[in-house]
């Protein structure tokens, strides 16, 4: 348990759980907020299972510990807590393995959206009935800022009046969507980008990655555990990376009809994701040029040093600042639906208008 949750990092968000623990000022309801694999589900997870551990609760024997030497963080003097989490008692196991009773996970039909029959169903009618095994019974919504507004409408009753042995966990990439009378009545937990090192060691240690491969998809993330591993992972994610990192190194040189298929097939692929290329390459451009040297550490593509250095050195600050213009113009445009293809092509072509040298 400990050897997960040390990646978290996330120590304030950890710290004021624990002291509202410690002081039985728990909220009934959280929405943790962060983008896709920033380990909204697995805090949610590992902090439901440290609740229902039997020795925070005065059960087990041996091997007392405490909330915050869980999380390995520095516990303050007026926040300790005793018979803590052991990841070896019935509790732990059962919630470990995934099947705890009183930890729920709400399922959903359709891929796009949370529905009132669902929140009902599985929330709503469901909370009444005490916990069959620990004192909480936890709910946790994946996504859940894809309930539609009765579905919100429908959960606000049960956070305003819960049971007392109540904790809802709203796991949302977007906490800014709910209704405001949701978001006033839960307590706002913002995940924390993760380490470079902390990635790196993860993918390395746990994984079997390569150095370089974990450096490249360290780097790439971002802070984003969930995307570095998918990086490492995923052959495709990967080619599709070092594709659009491919087109992005030779536009100044290519001609329009080349230019056109390969909007095209990027359109069909992941233009999201050339877009996300784009930003990191032309900053990556930006850092090395207004540095005047190489800071490996600072790229996110430090295996293409050589060639950002190359473009750092040949275009003007103008020239790159129109390009990133551009980059967030084509955003927009994506959002609105307009056709993917339509926008990388005026996107590459504003490209190689201003990288010509």
């Amino acid at each position: 348990m400990q050897q997960i949750t040390e990646i978290l990092e996330n120590k304030r968000n950890i710290e004021h759980l624990a002291e509202a623990f410690a002081r039985d000022r728990l909220s009934h309801a959280y929405i943790i907020n962060g983008p896709a694999g920033s380990g909204k589900k697995t805090f949610a997870r590992y902090f439901a299972a440290a609740l229902l551990c039997d020795k925070m609760h005065g059960g087990g024997d041996d091997g007392q510990t405490d909330l915050f030497s869980m999380f390995a963080i520095e516990k303050p003097k007026e926040a300790r807590l005793s018979d803590g989490p052991c990841g070896s008692c019935p509790a732990c196991a059962k919630s470990l393995s995934g099947n705890h009773p009183d930890i729920i996970f709400l399922k959903r039909e359709k891929e796009k959206v949370i529905q009132v029959g669902e929140v009902r169903q599985q929330i709503i009618d469901d909370v009444s009935i005490k916990p069959y095994y620990g004192p909480y019974k936890i709910y946790i919504v994946e996504d859940a800022h894809l309930m539609n507004e009765s579905a919100q409408n429908a959960i606000l009753k049960t956070i305003e009046e819960p049971p007392e042995y109540v904790i809802i966990f709203l796991l949302s990439e977007n906490a800014d969507s709910f209704l405001d009378t949701i978001r006033s009545r839960c307590i706002r937990l913002d995940m924390e980008k993760l380490s470079r090192d902390t990635i790196m060691d993860y993918l390395k240690d746990r994984l079997g990655v390569s150095g370089p491969q974990a450096e490249r998809a360290a780097a790439y993330a971002r802070g984003n555990l969930g995307e570095a591993i998918d990086l490492s992972v995923s052959q495709e994610s990967a080619e599709t990376i070092q594709g659009a990192v491919d087109v992005l190194k030779k536009l100044k040189t290519m001609n329009a009809a080349d230019i056109f298929d390969e909007a095209a097939a990027f359109g069909k692929e992941d233009p999201a994701q050339i877009l996300k290329v784009s930003r990191m390459w032309f900053r990556d451009i930006l850092v090395l040029k207004a540095e005047g040297k190489d800071l490996h550490s600072e790229l996110y593509f430090p295996a293409e040093k050589e060639a950002l250095k190359r473009f750092s050195d040949n275009v003007a600050y103008e020239k790159l600042e129109n390009v990133m213009k551009a980059i967030d113009t084509a955003q927009t445009r994506l959002e609105a639906n307009v056709k993917a293809e339509a926008v990388l092509e005026v996107l590459f072509l504003t490209i190689r208008r201003n990288i010509k040298w």
